[in-house]
């Protein structure tokens, strides 16, 4: 009887450090690589269609991160060449058409837009490291703005995952007139 104990013990354990250990693995994939479509073609064909109707020029954009990691964006300028920037920060498992209804709103308000990929989001490489590289990355793309548009004032929106980021940028990142960070943002249409 001892031994059959003994036995469905060890065999108990070991199915539940086997079963930890590769829960961790599981868990640390998934983090590192959250669940996040890319963007298609036909979502892009959208993009730019709502671009033009709202009299906005589309550049499709992308910077090079310290590591090498490749980040894309979209950038909105309104017809009116306005120097004054918002950069749109989404949540997890999402990209940056989460963010373009907001996009689309502050063009309608004059603001030229920033629309990025998160590391491992979208269309923009990597592993996601939840603040770690991508607050440097957010630094990144305040100095391409500044580079290529010299802007007067930039700010920043960030909901969940984003907004989080941004606030861990914001001790490198001086440059922000403004900065909003929501754990979830609403906004309705009227």
């Amino acid at each position: 009887m001892k031994t059959i104990f003994r036995r469905l013990l060890v065999v108990s354990v070991v199915l539940y450090l086997c079963g930890t250990v590769l829960g961790g693995i599981g868990l640390g994939w998934i983090a590192l690589h959250p669940p996040s479509h890319g963007i298609t073609a036909r979502e892009i064909t959208t993009v730019q269609a709502l671009a033009a109707a709202d009299s906005a020029k589309l550049i499709d954009s992308s910077i090079s991160a310290r590591d090498g990691v490749v980040l894309k964006a979209w950038f909105f300028q309104p017809q009116s060449g306005t120097r004054d920037l918002v950069i749109l920060l989404h949540g997890v498992s999402d990209n940056r058409l989460g963010m373009n209804g907001y996009g689309r709103w502050l063009l309608s308000k004059n603001y030229a837009v920033l629309l990025p990929d998160a590391r491992a989001h979208g269309l923009s490489g990597g592993l996601a490291s939840y603040g770690l590289n991508e607050s440097d990355d957010i630094h990144l793309w305040v100095d391409w703005l500044e580079k290529n548009y010299h802007p007067r004032c930039v700010y920043a929106l960030g909901e969940s995952m984003g907004a989080a980021q941004l606030l861990q940028a914001l001790a490198k990142e001086r440059r922000f007139c403004a900065v909003v960070a929501n754990r979830r943002l609403q906004l309705s249409e009227r």
